[in-house]
């Protein structure tokens, strides 16, 4: 991966996958389903001997939110594939966990994915 942001690289590979209704931590209100919200929740140390290094990891938390299971899954599946099966090479840490909002009505599909980067 080349130099840049991972709030960026995750963005990127996300948003064909909702057409563009990917947020960082929350969306705002009103927001239509399907959508997608990500947060960084930590990582691997970066810290050498010679300091903090260039490659850089983060453990990055997607949820997928829509009207339906079935469809929180399938988004779920292509989340994982733009960010596993590509460039990013992120490793999914475990499988993804199926939640339900009951005030929204809404089914959710959340997983943490390893992703190294350079910064």
């Amino acid at each position: 991966m080349g130099s840049n942001s991972i709030n960026a690289i995750v963005r990127a590979a996300l948003d064909p996958v909702v057409d563009e209704r990917v947020f960082p931590s929350v969306a705002p209100p009103g927001t239509p389903t399907p959508y997608i919200a990500y947060q960084r929740v930590g990582g691997e140390g970066s810290a050498t001997l010679d300091g903090l290094s260039t490659t850089r990891n983060a453990r990055m938390q997607i949820a997928v939110w829509s009207d339906t299971r079935e469809l929180s899954t399938a988004l779920m599946d292509r989340a994982m594939a733009a960010l596993c099966e590509s460039d990013i090479k992120g490793t999914p840490i475990g499988e993804p966990v199926d939640v339900y909002e009951e005030t929204t009505k809404r089914h959710g599909s959340r997983l943490d994915i390893s992703i190294w980067y350079s910064t």
